[in-house]
C-alpha cells in the first residue's frame, strides 16, 4: 500500500491575502470609529451652545416681557456690544431697574439688578461675540428684538458660531 503525500496548512499565498482582508476590515473600523467620535463631539459642542443661548435668551425675553419701560439712557441699540435696560417690578411690586449688556472682558452677557452686578447668564465655556438689540414701536405696542451669536471657547478643537434671535413685546403695549 502506497501512502499519499497530504498537505496540512495553509499556504503562504492565502496567508497574505487573509492578511490583506484584516488590514483593509481594520482600516475600515479605525476610519469608522474616527467618524463616529467627531461627530459625537461636533454634536456634544453643537448642543452646548443651543442649550447656553436659549437659556440666557429666555432669560432676556421673559424680562422684556414684563418690562414696564425701557431706561433709554443706559439702553445700546443696534451695537454688537448692546445693552438693555429694563425697567420692572419684583415678586413685591417695587420698582426696578435690569439691565443686560455683553461684557468684553469676558465675551459672556451680564445682568445687573438695581446697578449690582449679578453675574454672567451665560457658562463659561461659551462666547457671546455679537449681542445687538433693537427696537420696534408703533403707536399702540413696543417691542424689542434680540440678535445674538454665540460660540464655544477656544479650548475644544472645534469651533462653532450660531446666530440666535427672539422678539418680544413690553407688557401692556399691546
Amino acid at each position: 500500500m502506497r501512502k499519499q503525500n497530504v498537505q496540512q496548512g495553509v499556504s503562504i499565498v492565502e496567508t497574505l491575502i487573509y492578511m490583506a482582508l484584516l488590514a483593509v476590515i481594520a482600516l475600515g473600523l479605525v476610519q469608522g470609529m474616527y467618524s463616529l467620535t467627531t461627530s459625537y463631539r461636533n454634536v456634544r459642542v453643537y448642543r452646548s451652545i443651543e442649550t447656553a443661548s436659549v437659556q440666557s435668551m429666555d432669560r432676556i425675553i421673559r424680562d422684556i416681557r414684563s418690562a414696564t419701560g425701557i431706561n433709554t439712557s443706559q439702553t445700546s441699540y443696534n451695537v454688537s456690544q448692546g445693552s438693555l435696560s429694563l425697567n420692572t417690578v419684583d415678586s413685591n411690586g417695587t420698582g426696578m431697574t435690569v439691565r443686560y449688556y455683553l461684557a468684553t472682558t469676558t465675551s459672556q452677557i451680564m445682568v445687573e439688578e438695581n446697578g449690582s452686578l449679578l453675574g454672567p447668564i451665560t457658562p463659561s465655556d461659551m462666547s457671546v461675540d455679537s449681542l445687538i438689540f433693537r427696537s420696534y414701536a408703533t403707536t399702540t405696542s413696543s417691542a424689542i428684538k434680540v440678535e445674538m451669536i454665540m460660540s464655544n471657547s477656544t479650548t475644544t478643537p472645534v469651533d462653532f458660531s450660531q446666530n440666535f434671535y427672539g422678539t418680544a413685546i413690553l407688557r401692556g403695549t399691546y
